[in-house]
């Protein structure tokens, strides 16, 4: 579905935390053009990630919540100036903090998600 809705809209990149980096490698699998930004607590995790097509993976403290969790990946996007806090993105990821299942889905701007 981000696939299809990066295609279809004017998304500048698919956001994803991930502990096995299975959600970023089925988002690379689709070989699209928007860059995929995959976040995880796992150096091993984001070594693996480094050769796939298109995933651009960073290692990072993961939060408690999911709330939480969105701002810290947002916030470090945004201060590698990797994303644009006015365009919109695509969040994926688990409705708690890593999940065995990607289970949610937010198309946003950054800004938004950032004051809420």
């Amino acid at each position: 579905a981000a696939a299809t809705c990066a295609s279809n809209m004017p998304i500048q990149a698919i956001i994803t935390s991930t502990k096995s980096g299975e959600t970023a490698r089925l988002c690379s699998s689709y070989r699209g053009q928007t860059p995929i930004f995959a976040l995880s607590e796992s150096m091993q995790t984001v070594r693996r990630l480094s050769l796939s097509y298109g995933v651009h993976a960073r290692q990072i403290k993961v939060p408690k919540t999911t709330e939480a969790l969105v701002k810290v990946c947002l916030n470090k996007l945004l201060e590698e100036e990797k994303i644009n806090a006015e365009q919109l993105i695509v969040f994926l990821g688990g409705g708690q903090i890593y999940s065995h299942h990607t289970n949610f889905m937010q198309i946003e701007t950054p800004h938004i998600l950032l004051t809420k």
